[in-house]
């Protein structure tokens, strides 16, 4: 895969459309829980560390983290998008113990963090999707060959151990034919096994969901619709905002 495949099918397709699908399709609905809060940061926030690595040179390894290249790279305000903030408290927080250590909402305010009514840090999941959205355009103007190369080099030889390291259980495992042509293959996998497309088509009866990939606009989504400081509330407490964990109770 080349850069510019790389560009249009896993940077506008695979990982734009994805996160497009969840923020439209998944609208934040106030008085109601299910709005994704915490998916569509954890999913944003690990994009930001995938691509991000394609902008510097340092190799990868645990506890590593490329989110501020990306921000730094990218157009960000490096002020507002604190880095080290977004890994610590959201990032690492939702990956490993589910809750983050500040609270997360969606309400599309201008401020990707604020002090709300019930948390003091509150991050607006709108905010954050929508900025990110934006900056992909960006991204593909500044990844050059060269890293471009190397990075792929080196996701290669890490998926080539993993397959070494589990090949017993790999080969174990029972085919099914058309499992690719639903959801496509690993992004390292080599270049004979697929032409790196997703269809996400069905054989079954399904909703034509499809999105334009060129387009970031959604639903419109009003701060202050809830009549409690602008936050989506659940139906089991008057505030929109989602976590963190309380461990004082």
């Amino acid at each position: 895969m080349d850069k510019d495949k790389f560009i249009n099918d896993i940077v506008f397709e695979w990982i734009k459309l994805d996160l497009m699908h969840m923020k439209n399709d998944i609208p934040p609905r106030k008085y109601e829980q299910g709005n994704i809060h915490f998916p569509l940061v954890l999913y944003t926030l690990s994009c930001m560390d995938f691509l991000g690595a394609f902008l510097h040179d340092r190799p990868l390894g645990p506890g590593t983290s490329s989110i501020g290249d990306y921000i730094g790279g990218c157009g960000f305000d490096a002020e507002e998008y604190n880095a080290n903030l977004l890994k610590q408290l959201y990032r690492n927080n939702l990956a490993h113990n589910y809750f983050p250590y500040g609270s997360i909402t969606r309400n599309g305010y201008s401020r990707l963090f604020y002090k709300g009514p019930h948390y003091d840090i509150n991050l607006d999941a709108e905010k954050l999707v929508n900025d990110f959205l934006e900056s992909l355009a960006t991204f593909a103007t500044k990844l050059t060959n060269d890293r471009y190369e190397k990075r792929m080099t080196e996701y290669k030889s890490i998926r080539e151990n993993f397959l070494e390291d589990h090949k017993d259980f790999i080969d174990s495992l029972e085919k099914y034919p058309n499992d690719e042509e639903l959801h496509g293959p690993s992004l390292a996998a080599p270049e004979d096994e697929s032409s790196y497309t997703r269809t996400g088509e069905s054989t079954s009866n399904s909703t034509n969901t499809s999105v334009d990939k060129n387009s970031i606009s959604g639903p419109p989504i009003g701060a202050g619709d809830s009549g409690v400081d602008g936050n989506y509330m659940p139906k089991s407490g008057p505030s929109g905002a989602k976590g963190p964990l309380n461990i004082t109770n």
